[in-house]
């Protein structure tokens, strides 16, 4: 199959994400219809608790329409009491039930007991966080032999956050035919995503554009004329629905991308090709990972729409999808319901690209978001819009590997170029970034468009890229001062030229930065916003693992950062108790404190082979020009290590992205311009097979060693989203393989 074929495929089955959409209603009642268990008596609970015995404030957007409630809340936290349901008669599946308050408060418990047939019982206690003042879901499955089920809980504590409610429960039906329909939504979005995103780049780029024109262009056009819609959106406030609006958007874009596909179909190198297609096959790959109902054990969020298929506190992947909410509802950035989204950050501490070019196709194909956290039940495609969101970032963030090729092309041609984009592609970290939707791999990947507009001797543009990389995310200053001198000394070897580079190159840049980070500064904030703006981030450079630094423990937090990035498995032998290792509910199990490796240390991140190869061919390029490495690995490392305070588990998850690319091209380059054993090794067919067993352990091992997986509603077809991951993977290596054969 030719490439404007795949193209023209992909487009057509994007069309069907429209269609869908607009016949989603029909089937909703599918996805969302739940029985209360208690019928309609309105006894279904006895005990102290009284109806709606909870916080006045207490956010109800989660709970079922007309859900009877019961609560220990009785104007104040100082009432104490028991409360029981009825024994409801339940046949095995899923139950849920809505919980508020401070379950797991001192004094305070929820259980549900299962009455088997033989008159046996089993508790098992409330697991989830406490809430606090929102109702979130517990989920929980009867097996076979339970008859009846009832809740049992009391509340002995008269002490602050000493009051716990919980709704009737629920049974969720089984319904194949809405798992097939989300299906078919999550595939026929994501192709209508990668039809948005690299559509309008592929088919408006002229033939004749040069390298940095052509890559701004592919990687930028599709995201730009999203952000656009986005931005409309928001400013439309009161003159349309939003989801309408994003519906007409998206609907006329993708007819443009399909009219221009027909008529004048790009023309695209084989290389080009490759690299995009290796792109679009990872984001397959991943989506088919983050659509399976289970991830590890202890994953924040879990059964949630915003599960963030890892463990840890770290919330980021939903921060985006804050921005989608703040636009669809068209709060000002300001608002006190914008802030409450992002306390106690705001609105200006990270960019807005990555949901605003969200916000069309999420309203497109699922509808409005909710005002409320997006704490609803887990399904695979909901109608929040957040799973299409999550598509929408993965596809973003697999464009780094375009990008990096678009990198290597002028320094080692197009082979090589396409064994560094597979190098990044099937590396553990690589796959479990884009699979986490913070949009750290979009902001490298215009760091990298930056390196390349340095390196052509456009120092305006390189700064202008690097701060489209900021208005991703924040850490792409921290390669501001590398790609200045770079820009810089690409220029003449003289001290005004010099100077004049490292101006231009900072002109470009300031011009966006500035007024962004101004704005930050300037806008109003609420008093629980104690890192507003930017300036929260510069306080990383004099914090120790946490908390405030000292110089001893300053210096002894950089060490352990240093070894827990770039030295194998000492995070795992040394600080394998360090906090940050844990679930925000208590201690990780060994096997997934060791996945944290994955996530935290540069040699399982970029693989071990890969490692070694890139130590030796570091080395080379070191060798031949020192100054080259300084400037693109040993220079930003440093920064990077004397930069991060928060934590001292490793520097990759936290701004190591840049670096982990920067390695790759170096590796490539290393490897292009000589010849030897670890150049035929990476140039041999079957070196992206040998990848593929360190990321699959890595995407997988968590996941299908978990003991205790989170109950839900749609798992039905977690076998074919498991082939459909691996099928996708597999059809990767086979790509570059076969790129691979003219290297040797």
């Amino acid at each position: 199959m030719t490439g404007v074929k795949a193209m023209r495929g992909i487009w057509t089955f994007a069309g069907m994400a429209l269609v869908l959409s607009l016949v989603r209603g029909t089937f909703v009642h599918l996805q969302s219809t739940a029985a209360p268990l208690a019928g309609n008596p309105s006894a279904w609970c006895v005990g102290g608790f009284r109806p709606e015995g909870h916080f006045t404030g207490t956010n109800a957007t989660t709970l079922p329409p007309n859900a009877r409630t019961v609560g220990s809340w009785n104007n104040g936290d100082e009432w104490q009491g028991e409360a029981a349901t009825n024994w409801l008669p339940v046949s095995p599946g899923l139950v849920r039930v809505y919980v508020a308050g401070y379950p797991q408060h001192s004094g305070c418990k929820l259980t549900a007991e299962f009455r088997h047939a033989d008159g046996s019982i089993t508790p098992v206690d409330c697991p989830i966080p406490d809430p606090h003042e929102e109702w979130k879901p517990w989920s929980f499955r009867s097996s076979r032999g339970t008859v009846a089920v009832r809740l049992v809980a009391w509340d002995r504590a008269s002490d602050t956050y000493g009051w716990l409610a919980f709704s009737e429960p629920f049974a969720t039906p089984f319904s194949p035919l809405a798992e097939w329909f989300m299906f078919g939504q999550v595939f026929a979005t994501l192709a209508l995503a990668l039809t948005l995103l690299w559509g309008p780049g592929l088919v408006w780029t002229p033939r004749e554009a040069g390298g940095e024109l052509r890559a701004v262009l592919v990687l930028g056009l599709g995201p730009a004329l999203l952000t656009a819609a986005g931005v409309a959106i928001w400013s439309f406030d009161g003159m349309a629905r939003p989801h309408y609006l994003g519906f007409v958007f998206v609907a006329a874009l993708w007819a443009a991308v399909g009219i221009r596909l027909w008529r004048r179909p790009p023309s695209m190198e084989a290389g080009v090709m490759r690299a995009i297609a290796v792109a679009a096959l990872v984001v397959v790959a991943t989506t088919a990972k983050a659509t399976y109902s289970g991830g590890p054990e202890g994953e924040l969020y879990a059964g949630t729409i915003s599960r963030t298929l890892a463990v840890g506190d770290r919330s980021d992947a939903r921060i985006s999808f804050h921005v989608v909410q703040t636009a669809a509802h068209h709060f000002s950035p300001a608002s006190l319901d914008s802030e409450s989204y992002f306390s106690p950050w705001t609105f200006f501490s990270r960019g807005p690209l990555a949901g605003l070019a969200a916000l069309p196709i999420a309203l497109a194909t699922a509808g409005p978001p909710p005002v409320a956290m997006p704490d609803q039940p887990w399904q695979p495609f909901d109608s929040t819009g957040f799973a299409a969101y999550r598509v929408v970032l993965m596809t973003l963030a697999s464009m780094v590997i375009f990008a990096l090729f678009a990198v290597l092309v002028p320094l080692v041609g197009e082979t090589w170029a396409v064994v560094g984009a597979g190098l990044l592609a099937l590396c553990p970290f690589g796959i479990h970034d884009i699979l986490f939707t913070w949009p750290k791999w979009e902001a490298t990947a215009w760091v990298l468009v930056s390196f390349l507009f340095a390196h052509r001797r456009r120092p305006v543009g390189a700064g202008l890229a690097l701060a489209v990389g900021f208005l991703f995310h924040p850490l792409a200053l921290l390669w501001a001062p590398w790609l200045a001198i770079w820009a810089a000394a690409r220029g003449e070897r003289k001290a005004v030229p010099f100077l004049a580079g490292g101006l231009r190159f900072s002109a470009g840049l300031f011009l966006i930065v500035l007024p962004w980070m101004l704005a930050g500064h300037l806008a109003p904030r609420a008093k629980g916003s104690t890192a507003a703006g930017q300036l929260g981030f510069f306080d990383y450079f004099h914090m120790a693992d946490g908390g405030a630094a000292d110089w001893s423990s300053w210096w002894h937090s950089r060490g352990m950062n240093f070894s827990n990035t770039f030295v194998p498995f000492w995070l795992h032998f040394f600080h394998e108790d360090h906090p940050a290792l844990n679930a925000v509910d208590g201690p990780s199990p060994p096997l997934v404190k060791f996945a944290f490796s994955w996530w935290n240390t540069l040699p399982l991140g970029i693989g071990l082979l890969v490692w070694v190869v890139a130590f030796v061919a570091v080395a080379r390029v070191a060798r031949r020009s020192p100054a080259t490495v300084l400037l693109l690995l040993i220079g930003p490392a440093l920064l990077m290590c004397a930069y991060w305070g928060a934590h001292a588990t490793g520097l990759m998850r936290e701004c190591g992205h840049p670096l982990l690319a920067a390695i790759i091209g170096l590796t490539c380059i290393g490897l292009a311009q000589t010849r030897g054993r670890f150049t035929a090794l990476v140039s041999h067919p079957a070196f992206p097979w040998l990848q593929l067993p360190e990321t699959l352990l890595m995407l997988w091992l968590t996941t299908l060693l978990n003991p205790r997986p989170p109950p839900v509603a749609f798992g039905l077809l977690d076998p074919l989203y498991f082939a459909v991951a691996i099928l996708a993977l597999v059809a990767t290596a086979w790509i570059l393989a076969r790129a691979r054969r003219p290297v040797a």
